[in-house]
């Protein structure tokens, strides 16, 4: 057709590019290595640090979690009355937190859990085994917190 352009067919992107780009990225917190993953994958707890939601003051945990897929999954226990944990509350106050595993720390960001209590009981059944999940999960009011890793904490 008069007056179009056709496209020139290219063998792809540029490698160099790519891996520079990639460079860039990590460096300003936006991808994970795969050692970064591994990491996340196979340690068996985290310090999760969230914002108190009446203090405005950092407050830490140590708690146990499952990897998936750039997200990290817990299982906030309830109370007979249905009130959850202050650190899952402080996540609801201000989604923004960060994770301290091993030597790492990364940004992280709360959001709505599309995966049900059933679907990461199993993923901490897998990680952690049935004893773990019989003497520490065998209560059934539990809520998911999924977290979004956003990249490493520079």
């Amino acid at each position: 057709m008069p007056g179009t352009r056709r496209s020139r067919t290219s063998a792809g992107p540029n490698p160099i590019i790519a891996r520079q780009a990639a460079a860039r990225a990590y460096k300003a917190g936006l991808l994970m290595t795969p050692e970064d993953e591994h990491l996340l994958g196979e340690s068996a707890e985290l310090d999760l640090t969230t914002t108190g939601r009446a203090t405005g003051q950092p407050r830490t945990v140590e708690l146990w979690f499952a990897y998936e897929s750039g997200c990290l999954y817990f299982l906030a226990g309830m109370d007979e009355k249905g009130v959850s944990t202050h650190w899952r509350s402080n996540l609801e106050a201000n989604p923004d937190a960060t994770v301290q595993c091993g030597d790492k720390s990364f940004n992280v960001l709360a959001e709505a859990a599309d995966s049900g209590v059933a679907e990461v009981r199993a993923l901490f059944l897998r990680k952690y085994g049935d004893a773990v999940m019989r003497q520490w999960y065998a209560r059934p009011q539990y809520r998911v917190v999924r977290l979004r890793v956003l990249g490493v904490r520079s």
